[in-house]
């Protein structure tokens, strides 16, 4: 029995023991070790003028017993025990940052390193099938099941100062999370997407690539999708329609005769003649047609009272594209 007890205490000791020293020599025996530490930057793709952070990581040694120094572009900034990151501010857009780490164990000592060359690029984005009337100074706006397309541009110099081009990159681009292969590949600044009806946003991600020089930059956006608005305006024969000021839900009708002008702002598709886009007009519960789809003429013959006009637009192609708006016109 003593002898089972002075096996078993002596097994548990061996294993103690291994399980102490072996790391110790790990860290101090192997030559190799720098291969198995990672040197990171956070954010991966730092822009230009942008704080960044770079890691050292491993799985096989405690970094807190190294001695670690920090060297950016030839100038030590931090150095000591356990110094296993370092904070720093990337130049201009081109512009390299040489970031080194030397890090020891004992007698035994590695370097890695690491440069980072910020990049900028721009991601614009259109709604290409939104209808907005004339003169309207805003932007057309996305709505369910609308197009958007998204231009990638850019902003970056070599090492030599000279601009480079869309075509001396290679853009991959995601929606919603998920690559789209068909739209990436060299060349390929732009990209077109069809809203889900279900997505109340649009995430897109734009990771451009230059053929040399190993920049990259990466851009993400989120837009949102809006739903369509009805807006009326008084248009007289004399002087053509008044878009600057839009008619109230109770108008005085002061002429004998005026015209209503409904605009559809951002349905689509984005011209009023197209089929799919369709207006249905009523005069007091009465359908009533009209010369121009989105035009209805108001005559006053010499009544009192009040007229209400109502409006419904839906584009038959989409699913929920369809609006009614109501307006009471007051008969002087």
């Amino acid at each position: 029995m003593n002898l089972k007890k002075g096996y078993l205490f002596f097994m548990i000791l061996f294993m103690v023991f291994f399980s102490i020293v072996t790391p110790i020599f790990a860290q101090f025996d192997q030559t190799d070790f720098g291969s198995r530490i990672n040197i990171r930057s956070s954010p991966e793709i730092p822009g230009a003028y942008t704080e960044a952070t770079i890691n050292l990581s491993t799985v096989s040694y405690d970094l807190s017993r190294a001695n670690i120094q920090w060297i950016v572009n030839n100038k030590e900034v931090e150095s000591g025990f356990g110094k296993s990151f370092v904070s720093i501010k990337t130049g201009g857009a081109g512009v390299e940052t040489v970031v080194s780490a030397i890090i020891t164990f004992g007698s035994t000592s590695t370097t890695k390193r690491l440069i980072i060359r910020p990049s900028e690029v721009k991601l614009l984005w259109q709604a290409i099938d939104s209808y907005i009337p004339p003169f309207y100074k805003g932007k057309a706006l996305p709505s369910s099941e609308g197009l958007l397309k998204f231009v990638a541009i850019p902003n970056l110099k070599d090492q030599n100062g000279k601009s480079l081009k869309e075509k001396d990159f290679t853009f991959a681009w995601k929606k919603n999370y998920d690559p789209d292969q068909e739209s990436s590949g060299y060349g390929k600044n732009s990209f077109v997407v069809k809203n889900n009806y279900m997505n109340d946003n649009e995430n897109i991600e734009v990771t451009a690539t230059s053929v040399v020089g190993g920049y990259i930059a990466k851009k993400t956006i989120s837009v949102p999708i809006y739903s369509p608005i009805i807006i009326f305006y008084e248009n007289r024969p004399l002087f053509g329609t008044n878009y600057d000021v839009a008619i109230p839900n109770d108008f005085i009708m002061n002429n004998t005769e005026t015209s209503i002008v409904a605009e559809p702002y951002f349905f689509s598709p984005n011209y009023l003649e197209n089929e799919d886009l369709v207006f249905g007009w009523r005069m007091n519960g009465n359908a009533v047609q009209s010369q121009k789809k989105n035009k209805l003429v108001i005559r006053n013959d010499s009544q009192n009272g009040s007229v209400k006009i109502n409006l419904y637009v839906e584009n038959v192609a989409k699913l929920f594209q369809s609006l009614s708006k109501t307006l009471t016109i007051k008969l002087p």
